[in-house]
């Protein structure tokens, strides 16, 4: 009978877990430390039958997630406005956040993981964000600033969901309409909020946590971009700073059972 088995890195600790039908048997190993990334394999050593050995259901899944300190080194401010504004700032309780403060200039501030490109995965990231204003998740991003953002508006107490194309970081398209208002309460209250983008294939969806429950939109790619780095961002700030915390990205690549060439 076909086995599975799970390894889990994190660091220099290496976790194995084997299923024999029954239980799970869990072995843990700690790295050197010499190799901190890389590509992942499978193979054999020392076969000594004619039966050979097969793999099924291979699923490779790899996470980073990024401080609340918001180190540069992670995140690289790109701005289409003449001054850089992102900054690193207590939030007034003593946590730090990821905060853009420039407003009333009607333009994108972004900031992009560069070490970090997605093809299909998650994006999750809380929130501040005054009236009349919006934030953006960027994923599939180029070099060269193309790829798509979720761009998150806020109307008062209303909240609105839209996918744009994005071409040399500064000349967005719409692809399709903003969603009516997924709620006219979200922004009730001073309360940071949560988004969490999920990218599969051409599908986008938008999981929005308004601290009492989950509201959801669905949006479709055009297709043109497959894999790229992620991002956050602003736009049109009108009434003051916004802020980022607990900024996470989950890259998932499941591999077809029939190992397609």
């Amino acid at each position: 009978t076909p086995r599975t088995l799970r390894i889990k890195l994190q660091g220099t600790s290496v976790r194995i877990f084997l299923e024999n039908g029954s239980a799970g048997y869990a072995g843990t190993y700690t790295t050197n430390g010499s190799y901190a990334s890389g590509n992942v394999a499978i193979g054999t050593q020392s076969l000594v039958s004619s039966g050979g050995a097969y793999f099924d259901n291979v699923v490779t899944k790899t996470s980073s997630d990024i401080s609340d300190t918001f180190i540069p080194n992670y995140l690289t401010p790109y701005e289409t406005a003449d001054t850089i504004n992102w900054s690193i700032a207590d939030d007034g309780t003593g946590n730090y956040v990821y905060k853009q403060s420039a407003y009333n200039d009607n333009q994108y501030h972004i900031a992009v993981m560069k070490n970090e490109t997605i093809a299909d995965g998650e994006i999750d990231t809380k929130f501040s964000l005054s009236s009349d204003s919006s934030i953006l998740a960027y994923f599939r991003m180029d070099s060269n600033g193309n790829g798509y953002a979720i761009r998150i508006r806020r109307s008062g107490a209303n909240v609105y969901s839209s996918l744009w194309k994005v071409s040399n970081y500064t000349t967005y398209t719409a692809i399709g309409s903003e969603t009516a208002s997924l709620s006219s309460s979200f922004f009730s209250g001073a309360t940071a909020r949560t988004v969490k983008v999920k990218v599969q294939g051409t599908a986008v969806t938008v999981l929005l946590d308004n601290g009492s429950g989950v509201l959801s939109a669905t949006h479709t790619t055009d297709g043109a971009y497959t894999s790229g780095n992620v991002g956050i961002g602003t736009y049109a700030l009108l009434n003051g700073a916004a802020s980022f915390d607990n900024f996470a990205v989950k890259s998932t690549s499941d591999i077809a059972d029939n190992f397609m060439p």
